[in-house]
């Protein structure tokens, strides 16, 4: 099941397309490498729906954008 890197402030993580659907999201113009694969990172389209991906981070748990970004 292919996966995006979805993030806000400086967390992101891994979610499938299904568990995102429901989030208007934005590029963020930033790329992650995670497992040698490198996935654009996408954002909140708004501040609500960012909200929306905070809460999903707190369920699943978050990675460091820092420790992942490429340039």
């Amino acid at each position: 099941m292919r996966k995006i890197a979805v993030g806000v402030g400086y967390s992101f993580n891994l979610f499938t397309l299904e568990e995102v659907s429901h989030i208007s999201k934005i590029k963020s113009g930033s790329s992650v490498k995670v497992d040698g694969k490198i996935y654009e990172v996408y954002i909140g389209s708004t501040f609500p729906e960012s909200q929306k991906i905070d809460a999903l981070l707190d369920e699943k748990g978050e990675k460091r954008l820092n420790e992942y970004r490429i340039n």
